[in-house]
């Protein structure tokens, strides 16, 4: 296969596209493991030789066979090696990806690069998640109980409410009230599933904003002539997404990354 390098573009686009990047052999071009779908010449099996990031729910998955579909099957044949960069197609006994990308630099090359990439878009995605927050905040959960409020979303859902009870180590945004309560959701349909969910003593950093249901639209921030929004100790808050909830030790970033949301 004739040599390949990526630019710092390609690459910065390809990391943050790819649920998959490994370095592996082709052990057949136009051939293709995965039980009931038709083989194309532009599949190929490729053993893969190591892995720099795949979903963790897969487990490891080098030394084994993937079926690859191939942006072009030109230039490649058998015992060739290249580094894949690739999003998810087949998940089964055996895994397909499709290719959106591919390289002849070794993983060790990329790994570092595509690492800080990765990093910057979960630090762009935190960042708007920050700017949605009303609330930061560390601290502890000192107790969870049912929640009794009768008008919280996703009741008709099957969705059962908790109240966790938050002691407040430190302030990063906004105003907490005295007595710091969040509420999380426990059950309901498929969308509820990734809402953070919480125990007694469990450590962290909350963003935290009103609560609502899993698609619902952004608050807009309060602006000149727009009603004052209701203060912390009336509004119930809630850590809407995965992201909104992060362990002790990120605090230091969290607030690294407030200081530079601040600048701009």
């Amino acid at each position: 296969m004739a040599a390949k390098k990526l630019s710092a573009e390609a690459l910065r686009d390809l990391s943050r596209r790819a649920a998959f990047v490994f370095r592996g052999r082709v052990r057949g071009v136009g051939k293709s493991n995965l039980e009931g779908v038709p083989v194309e010449e532009r599949m190929a099996l490729v053993q893969v030789g190591e892995v720099v990031f795949a979903p963790p729910a897969l487990g490891d998955l080098t030394g084994k066979m993937v079926t690859v579909y191939l942006e072009s099957p030109r230039d490649l044949k058998n015992n060739d090696q290249a580094t894949f960069f690739a999003t998810s197609w087949h998940y089964g006994k055996n895994i397909g990806v499709v290719e959106i990308g591919r390289t002849d630099t070794d993983v060790a090359e990329l790994r570092q690069s595509i690492a800080g990439e990765r990093l910057l878009e979960h630090d762009e995605q935190v960042e708007g998640r920050i700017l949605r927050a009303v609330l930061i905040v560390s601290g502890k959960v000192t107790s969870t109980f049912r929640s009794k409020e009768p008008d919280l979303p996703g009741r008709d859902e099957g969705v059962e409410w908790w109240d966790a009870a938050l002691f407040v180590a430190s302030v990063e945004k906004g105003r907490p009230p005295a007595d710091l309560h969040i509420f999380f959701p426990v059950g309901g349909d498929r969308e509820w599933g990734p809402v953070p969910k919480f125990c007694s003593g469990q450590t962290g950093v909350w963003l935290l904003g009103p609560v609502s249901e899993p698609d619902a639209e952004p608050p807009k921030p309060a602006g000149r002539g727009r009603k004052k929004q209701e203060s912390r100790s009336e509004e119930r808050l809630m850590a809407l997404d995965q992201l909104d909830y992060h362990a002790s030790s990120a605090l230091p970033r969290i607030r690294a990354l407030l200081a530079k949301l601040a600048e701009k």
